[in-house]
């Protein structure tokens, strides 16, 4: 049957790799906001989107510039969504010549289209592909556009996860190589102080009954004469004395978590234990990167199984 230390061991797994993922999801949120990483991906997926070759640069920056983009991906402030009805209405007086006012016709659009310096890019060999599958149907034409885009910037966000979950791992590894977060060894500090415990509270209370036993067997007309004369002994002092050791060795094992660098030791490693380490400090890192909405679904349910053990 599973001992509430068992679950008590594993409760504290699960807390300490939420912890950790939290602490390495929050620095990298960090880098992220201030290095301004994801706006920088999603207009580097655009201009990938808009054209591959030598004119991509010149075409996006006149994107970019657009009267209805600019105040979008300008500033401290700039967001990663450019809507897709936006970006088509951009996108279509772009590649008829930034005139502000693109044909409202389909034969027209696709004839200045083609007469323009970006007709051969990616994107206006695409829209003149989407003008020729809509006909005369304007609405159309637009919606397919939007669903390109759209489409697209999926495409973009999954691979920027991709990249929040590798920077995320080496975060993760960085942190548990400073700090030395060996798991393996974390478990078998916890497992043993989890053993100690339950020793150490008989031995004090074993310590406290004898205590009683003793000061209640106590002469009284003993005591009283021993008073009278001044030369009285607190025995009890000793037992107190041993209790509060005894606390207190309980306290750090229980506290103190094998993290941290120890010279001493390194010292005397071996290959074998290098091994080990590095074994267990990579299993933390592998789990920590697995993010802290994984660990917090662990977590309650943890929370609801100890609490039916009670």
């Amino acid at each position: 049957m599973i001992s509430l230390a068992s679950l008590d061991i594993a409760g504290s797994t699960l807390l300490f790799f939420t912890l950790l993922s939290l602490l390495c999801s929050t620095v990298f949120g960090f880098i992220s906001y201030f290095c301004a990483t994801r706006e920088k991906y999603i207009e580097s997926g655009i201009v990938r989107l808009l054209d591959n070759s030598e004119n991509s640069y010149k075409m996006a920056a006149e994107f970019f510039s657009h009267p209805l983009i600019i105040k979008l991906t300008a500033g401290v402030a700039r967001s990663t969504h450019v809507p897709p009805k936006l970006f088509t209405l951009t996108l279509l007086d772009v590649l008829s010549g930034s005139t502000g006012a693109p044909p409202n016709d389909n034969d027209n659009l696709l004839t200045v289209i083609k007469n323009g310096i970006y007709s051969h890019t990616i994107a206006g060999r695409s829209v003149i592909l989407f003008l020729h599958d809509a006909g005369v149907d304007v609405a159309k034409a637009r919606q397919n556009i939007e669903i390109w885009y759209s489409d697209a910037i999926e495409v973009i966000e999954e691979r920027y996860k991709k990249l929040t979950t590798i920077s995320v791992f080496l975060i993760s590894f960085i942190f548990c190589f400073m700090l030395n977060l060996d798991v393996i060894h974390i478990l078998q500090s916890a497992r043993a102080s989890a053993m100690l415990a339950p020793a150490m509270t008989g031995a004090m209370t074993g310590a406290m009954t004898g205590e009683i036993t003793a000061d209640r067997s106590c002469d009284i007309d003993s005591v009283e004469e021993a008073t009278n004369n001044g030369i009285i002994m607190y025995e009890s002092d000793a037992h107190i004395r041993a209790i509060h050791d005894q606390r207190q060795e309980l306290f750090n094992s229980l506290v103190n978590l094998p993290i941290g660098w120890n010279r001493h030791d390194l010292r005397h490693f071996t290959p074998f234990d290098w091994w080990f380490k590095i074994v267990g400090i990579m299993i933390t890192v592998f789990f920590s990167a697995l993010g802290s909405a994984f660990w917090l679904r662990f977590l309650n349910k943890g929370q609801d199984i100890h609490s039916s053990f009670k």
